[in-house]
């Protein structure tokens, strides 16, 4: 019998008790550190503000239009399964829904693999039944080597722990496409087939790069199921879908602007970061993605999604700090799968040498994976746990952040620092201090944004946890007027006689109030209260 063959009822694993605490772990390990992400002020405006906004907005009267960057959010990026987030935000207005939400989506990734890997060392002959006693220890041996690896996998790892994308919603729709792949003949394939048509319409919806992530779909069924007919299904599908979005959806929202990330395109360069790059993509799991004919289909459904990010020169897209391999990862973790039962079966029929080869490839992987994580940006759950715990001071940032946000909540706009805007972002008008370090950005921004009246949350310079050029940048504007301090948050209020944004008049006023300059001392009415001052000393 083949992996790649329908996998008989009896040899289909069950839901015990082991596998349902496995997967309760790896929800928890990936779930803990991010709701410290967000608690902590760790999270920021982009992108976790933007797509917190977002969500909340679709129910709230400012559809895809996008208060938080100014433009639309359709014609930035492509992700309207964006809508089927929102209704959450009904009951609970909060960046934890989107924290809970990443999480989840990776560590279902995880669960997924390790639940394929089972079904496919069952098919390969190491069950309960026709595979002896060392059957179960074989398949428990495999899956905590997987885990290990899972955890320090940069392309995995760099999905989970930085900000909220939607693209990262897709992981675990990528590996359960997979899966309803090898589905069985019959109704059931039939049945599995519908199910796959609904999960890549899904993973379509998640950005404007998921047709990539379908065409290595259509490249997997093509190679391992072999299923031609699906193949140019899914190839159908991925074409039609990116012609649709990139070539009318996206620039009809744009209204004809020039979309900024195509600044990015450079093949040639950066490529001393790119080769670095390979290599963790094909050998951050150690050589199993690369043992086997199986393996080798699931690694090279990778590549699409692989040569988008060799095309730019953009150094986050290659460093291990982004969302950009959150539909990469997944089918570098199905080839694991198969190469670790590549090697299985040679072990077993091969007593001695296969034996040794066995081990050699557990050591390889754990001595590549480590030093190829070692050499990346990415953390690990374990290592963020520490970094992103909740310490005092950024709880009670957070805190007053939330606090300034609803004493100002009738202001006609809104915007926050990057740390503090996923705490204050669920309004109407809410925008990203996108304001730079220098006067110049300043002026450019404030000009095209700034509406008269608009509330600015900045930090105090008791916070000291971050450098905020921001604040300085607002108190030397010559204009805003501090209107609140806390101890660690402060309300500046640009003038409600201002002129209107994006006008001659605005660009005028912003730069003469530079030009003239301001003090940086706050006015000592608005300075913190005697009650305040004991209150934060305790």
């Amino acid at each position: 019998m083949t992996v790649s063959e329908p996998v008989p009822d009896h040899v289909k694993p069950g839901a015990d008790i082991g596998f349902r605490l496995v997967a309760a772990a790896v929800f928890v390990i990936l779930l803990v550190p991010k709701i410290f992400q967000n608690a902590a002020a760790h999270t920021g405006d982009l992108d976790t503000g933007n797509y917190s906004n977002y969500a909340w907005a679709i129910l709230h009267g400012e559809g895809f239009t996008g208060s938080l960057l100014g433009r639309h959010q359709l014609g930035e990026h492509f992700s309207p399964i964006m809508m089927l987030i929102a209704p959450i935000y009904l009951v609970w207005q909060s960046a934890y829904v989107l924290m809970i939400l990443q999480a989840t989506a990776a560590a279902a990734a995880i669960v997924l693999t390790l639940y394929f890997a089972d079904r496919q060392f069952r098919a390969a002959g190491f069950d309960d039944i026709a595979g002896g006693a060392n059957a179960k220890r074989i398949r428990a041996g495999a899956s905590l080597l997987l885990i290990v690896l899972f955890f320090c996998y940069p392309p995995l790892l760099d999905g989970w722990m930085t900000q909220f994308q939607p693209i990262e919603l897709g992981m675990p729709l990528v590996v359960l496409a997979m899966i309803l792949m090898h589905g069985a003949g019959g109704e059931r394939r039939a049945r599995n087939d519908r199910w796959l048509a609904i999960v890549v319409l899904l993973l379509l919806m998640t950005r404007e790069s998921a047709p990539l992530t379908v065409m290595g779909l259509a490249i997997y069924a093509a190679l391992l199921p072999r299923r031609y007919g699906l193949t140019a299904l899914l190839l159908l599908a991925a074409g039609l879908w990116a012609s649709l979005t990139m070539g009318v959806l996206m620039p009809h929202f744009r209204a004809g602007a020039h979309w900024p990330h195509e600044k990015f395109f450079a093949p040639l360069a950066i490529w001393r970061l790119k080769w670095w790059y390979l290599l963790t993509v094909f050998l951050g799991l150690g050589p199993l993605p690369l043992i086997g004919r199986r393996a080798w289909a699931a690694s090279a459904a990778a590549i699409p999604g692989i040569l988008l990010n060799l095309t730019v020169n953009r150094e986050t897209q290659v460093t291990f700090v982004g969302h950009y391999d959150a539909q990469i990862a997944p089918f570098l973790m199905v080839a694991a799968v198969h190469g670790i039962v590549a090697v299985a079966v040679f072990a077993r029929s091969n007593p001695l040498a296969g034996t040794r080869a066995a081990a050699a490839a557990v050591v390889a992987s754990l001595a590549l994976s480590f030093a190829l994580l070692g050499q990346s940006a990415a953390r690990t759950p374990f290592q963020l746990w520490t970094r992103w715990w909740p310490t005092r001071e950024r709880l009670e940032m957070a805190k007053e952040a939330r606090a300034m946000g609803k004493s100002f909540a009738n202001a006609p706009a809104l915007t926050g620092w990057r740390a503090i805007g996923p705490q204050v972002c669920h309004r109407r008008s809410y925008m990203a201090m996108r304001c730079g370090g220098t006067a110049q950005t300043w002026i450019d921004w404030a000009s095209d944004r700034l509406k008269p009246g608009t509330i600015l949350l900045v930090p105090t310079a008791e916070y000291h946890q971050d450098d905020a050029p921001e604040r300085n940048l607002i108190a030397a504007s010559g204009r805003a007027v501090l209107v609140k301090r806390d101890k660690l948050v402060e309300a500046w209020q640009w003038p409600t006689d201002a002129p209107p944004p994006a006008t001659p008049q605005a660009r005028a006023y912003i730069r003469a109030g530079v030009e003239r300059g301001a003090s940086l001392s706050p006015p000592p009415s608005v300075a913190p209260s005697r009650e305040n001052r004991k209150k934060h000393r305790k």
